[in-house]
């Protein structure tokens, strides 16, 4: 690995290394594979995850790939047929969590509106501005540490009360865009992105009908109004809020968790067929239950209320175009591993887990480092394809759930003027939302964007001036008091 690393003998020393790699992340990623896998289908067994049409046909698709490949003779074309899906999965996957964190954003803009109302239906004291104030300040430079003074003025920004003009917020918006000039212009775009997706203007495919509920809430919430609304109306929205909240936690729970699982059985997948013998004994039992638990679920169909799906599902389609149809009735209990058996199979693996991820670490550490030349030494070697397997596995196991699998295209450098057309769009963007909002929902865009924008203060006493201006500025009793309530609360965690 030394000489790889330093483009010394690839010829040689290449062949070995990327088997070395590969049976890394193989290792790796049946051992997390089948422990998500196991944890998870017991949550599905005992009622506490119930899956719905959508995340319930994926999990039938996955079982199937899962039981095909960890219980027969290893098939070339069928494996290539699995990733495939797998891929498939995943980017269908991606899209409902586009979806979800733009729904999440949106509420929790919404979270911040209503948590600076509740107090104006109950009587409350007035506060000590300059007290607070100084006893914020005082929080915010108590360490020296740059990166956490930063984090507390970010924090300050997204909790007191907002009093900005709108122009001010987009000169700070636009002077984010001055550090790309001349950088990649996929780094620009993705500071557009994070801008847009904080002021919850984000609009994703399927949007308006990936989640008919969730979609009708936010409309709910779009054609309140909210100018002198009564308490009743309040509670009532604050319960919608509630609702919604959970259900988004609850889908997003669920794609994470088939995500998680999808990434480590691709992963295994386009390892398996370049991993050498190690540790293979000590798999064979883990994998024994594993595939006899993803029988078991593929044969155990709960009814709607336990979240798999009804026959005729829409969601079934690509996995009835396989040939091979869920069955859907009572679960083969007598087939499910006991307690004794399954603790004998995760006995089996004691301490192994714990040995692949430092292996993975110093794997990937070689993987990050391969000189320019050995893309060229692989490929006269012709071992492209173990070298690609071996990245794409390597992505697949990374702790970005989501990350890109693909090379990333340059786009090229960006421009003053691309960044001036960027920034006026995005800017435009913005005020047609201000126009068409309450203001309060406004003022919880601003503070959202600027928890995520680098610092725009170049001095203590800017910091302390905008803390003692925010408080002093608010002539709302119930926001201010709140807002400080709130900022107090994060002081204190």
């Amino acid at each position: 690995m030394r000489e790889v690393l330093e483009g010394k003998n690839l010829e040689r020393n290449l062949p070995p290394v990327l088997t070395k790699l590969a049976t890394i992340n193989g290792i790796f990623a049946e051992l997390s594979f089948s422990m998500e896998y196991f944890r998870f289908c017991e949550s599905v067994r005992e009622g506490e995850t119930e899956l719905t049409e959508e995340t319930a046909a994926l999990f039938q698709r996955l079982s199937l790939i899962a039981e095909e490949n960890l219980s027969g003779d290893f098939d070339a074309a069928a494996r290539e047929d699995a990733v495939q899906q797998l891929f498939g999965m995943r980017d269908r996957i991606t899209q409902k969590m586009h979806v979800l964190t733009a729904y999440t954003d949106i509420m929790t803009l919404y979270e911040y509106m209503l948590n600076r109302m509740e107090l104006r239906y109950t009587e409350v004291g007035d506060i000590d501005c300059d007290a607070a104030a100084e006893e914020i300040i005082q929080f915010i430079f108590m360490e020296k540490d740059n990166v956490t003074v930063n984090e507390r003025i970010r924090a300050m920004l997204s909790q007191l009360p907002i009093r900005m003009s709108r122009g001010r917020f987009c000169d700070i918006v636009k002077n984010g865009f001055e550090p790309y000039a001349g950088m990649e212009r996929s780094a620009a775009e993705d500071y557009a992105y994070r801008v847009e997706s904080a002021a919850g203007l984000y609009r994703p495919a399927g949007f308006e009908d990936a989640f008919p509920e969730i979609f009708e809430s936010w409309r709910h919430f779009q054609e309140t109004d909210w100018n002198g609304i009564e308490e009743r109306k309040f509670l009532e929205k604050q319960a919608e809020l509630d609702a919604v909240s959970g259900l988004l936690k609850g889908h997003t729970d669920q794609y994470f968790s088939l995500m998680e699982l999808v990434n480590h059985l691709c992963a295994w997948l386009l390892a398996m067929p370049y991993a050498g013998p190690e540790a293979e004994d000590r798999l064979l039992k883990l994998r024994s239950m594993t595939a006899r638990i993803s029988r078991c679920m593929r044969s155990a169909a709960p009814a709607q209320d336990g979240g798999m799906p009804a026959e005729g599902c829409a969601c079934n389609e690509e996995l009835q175009n396989t040939g091979k149809q869920p069955h859907h009735g009572m679960a083969e209990q007598e087939d499910w591993p006991s307690e004794e058996e399954s603790g004998s199979a995760f006995r089996s693996i004691e301490g192994l887990i714990e040995s692949s991820a430092l292996e993975l670490q110093r794997g990937q550490a070689v993987l990050a480092g391969l000189p320019a030349q050995a893309e060229q030494a692989a490929a006269d070697a012709m071992l492209g394809p173990l070298l690609s397997c071996v990245r794409i596995s390597g992505r697949l196991l990374e702790d970005s759930l989501f990350t890109e699998l693909k090379e990333k295209t340059e786009k090229g450098k960006a421009e003053r003027r691309e960044l001036e057309e960027l920034s006026g769009a995005l800017c435009a963007e913005l005020q047609d939302a201000f126009s068409a909002q309450p203001q309060l929902l406004n003022r919880a865009m601003i503070a959202s964007v600027l928890f995520q924008l680098p610092v725009f203060f170049e001095t203590r006493a800017e910091v302390a001036e905008y803390v003692r201006t925010s408080l002093a500025g608010c002539r709302d009793l119930a926001e201010k008091v709140q807002s400080v309530r709130l900022m107090k609360q994060w002081m204190e965690e």
